[in-house]
């Protein structure tokens, strides 16, 4: 019996949703687990600097704001829904609103591992560790681009996230 290739089942990620506070220039970070992700470890991209066109491997994610389910945890362990919110609506909202959405947005921050299909990452808020070295304990991955993929009634079928 052949293996199944597991990058296609839908994967458990940890988004990031990064925002920096206009009063202190604090960045908080906003926590969300996504459900129903599929990965793709194959793309590449093709690097056209002026040292030369190279491909860089990259990561591709492929996340429908529809059926993509959005949760988080609150202190008492208990699991809360957090829908989607356009980028531009989710900027507008207050501190207190951001907390109860996720969006997604050049620079946010992805956590998964392709061997697993769970991946619910600690929150970076209150574990003492810098960006630098959260990134390196967790493998964050930044997104790079996010390119809306259209259906044919014009409406966004799913996000092709390229994470560098």
């Amino acid at each position: 019996m052949k293996p199944i290739n597991r990058k296609w089942l839908p994967h458990t990620v940890t988004l990031f949703n990064l925002y920096r506070d206009p009063n202190n220039g604090e960045m908080l970070y906003f926590r969300t687990f996504l459900d129903g992700v599929r990965i793709d470890s194959r793309k590449t991209r093709l690097d056209t600097s002026p040292v030369g066109a190279k491909k860089i491997f990259s990561l591709m994610a492929f996340i429908d704001p529809a059926s993509t389910r959005g949760y988080e945890y609150n202190d008492s362990s208990k699991r809360l829904d957090k829908p989607f919110k356009q980028l531009q609506a989710w900027r507008d909202s207050d501190i207190n609103e951001k907390k109860s959405f996720w969006t997604l947005n050049d620079g946010d921050w992805l956590v998964f591992n392709l061997g697993g299909i769970v991946t619910e990452c600690p929150d970076i808020n209150g574990s003492g560790l810098s960006d630098a070295d959260f990134k390196n304990t967790y493998g964050v991955r930044a997104l790079s681009s996010l390119n809306p993929s259209i259906d044919k009634s014009g409406l966004v079928h799913h996000w092709e996230v390229i994470l560098d």
